[in-house]
């Protein structure tokens, strides 16, 4: 994760069509991903910076 280096080793994700699904048993990790993606969310510079570092292999 570009944000939080470390943060995915923390919390399991299984995406499936149309849903994002994180979980695991770091309570504070996933409060963590919670907030980082409430504010990708509230600013549209912020989404675009991190789909722009995502993967490309990851996107349908």
């Amino acid at each position: 994760m570009t944000q939080e280096p470390g943060l995915g080793e923390r919390v399991n994700f299984d995406p499936e069509a149309g849903m994002f699904v994180a979980y695991g048993q770091d309570a504070e990790a996933l409060r963590r991903l919670g907030a980082l993606l409430r504010d990708a969310m509230a600013d549209p510079a912020v989404l675009r910076r991190l789909i722009a570092a995502g993967d490309p292999e990851w996107f349908d």
